[in-house]
């Protein structure tokens, strides 16, 4: 029986050094960092029972237009889904707009 389980979900955040923080204090632990060669851009993993969240941190982060809350945009961020007896290389994702 396949149990569908949510893999991760990812996040823009303004300050990765405090975002880290407060999820930590929720009992999240820092998983994988990674940074792009010219530091435009971290992603952390945190980890809770299994559970990624995925924080984004840009170094020249720009607020969303107001239009992203009456349309859809291009600035989504992500969901996925894990399914433990998928035999793909690539699970299937949910977006959030």
């Amino acid at each position: 029986m396949t149990t569908y389980a949510i893999h991760h979900v990812a996040l823009s955040v303004t300050n990765r050094e405090r975002s880290v923080a407060f999820y930590q204090k929720l009992g999240f632990q820092e998983a994988h960092f990674w940074e792009a060669d010219d530091k435009s851009l971290t992603i952390t993993h945190l980890k809770l029972n299994g559970f990624i969240l995925e924080l984004f941190c840009y170094a020249d982060y720009q607020s969303a237009p107001d239009s992203i809350h009456a349309t859809t945009t291009d600035l989504q961020k992500h969901c996925r889904s894990r399914y433990p007896n998928y035999a793909g290389s690539h699970w299937p994702a949910v977006f959030l707009y």
